[in-house]
């Protein structure tokens, strides 16, 4: 048995005869047994004893009170002062009448840009199909019907 089973052993109040032999082999183990006993019987003997109850007064300190309240007199003289009504004169407005002219104008009309397409090298497009060594190439000749611009 090691130290460690021992130990459990022990805090589990477990007699059995390894636990006897290992604490008659082992002087750690011997003494930790004879301290968990001496424990035992300390909490064991103060069952029965009723402790006094202590009552405790604390005392708050009034330094902390007295900062509020003049913290709250601070505020509210200057939220007075912030928030008080000012009177200001009457302000008058003159509106006069506004007089401008539009000029008829027609509106020109939109003016698109042609752009001439010069004849070129006939268009090339290259199709593939499902056969890698199969690859179709057509040429467009953009003068044909339909495709003049």
């Amino acid at each position: 048995m090691t130290c460690e089973e021992c130990e459990i052993a022990l805090g589990r109040a477990e007699s059995r005869s390894e636990v006897a032999a290992h604490l008659l082999a082992c002087h750690a183990c011997s003494e930790l047994a004879a301290e968990m006993r001496a424990n035992a019987e300390a909490l064991e003997s103060m069952r029965g004893e009723r402790f006094a109850s202590l009552r405790v007064r604390v005392k708050r300190p009034l330094l902390p009170a007295f900062i509020a309240a003049a913290a709250a007199v601070v505020l509210a003289i200057f939220t007075g002062i912030h928030f008080r009504e000012q009177t200001l004169p009457p302000v008058h407005y003159a509106l006069a009448p506004m007089k401008f002219e539009i000029s008829p104008v027609a509106p020109s009309p939109p003016r698109i840009a042609k752009k001439r397409v010069r004849p070129s090298a006939p268009l090339m497009v290259k199709m593939f199909t499902s056969d890698p060594n199969v690859v179709i190439y057509w040429q467009i000749d953009r003068e044909q019907e339909g495709m003049e611009r």
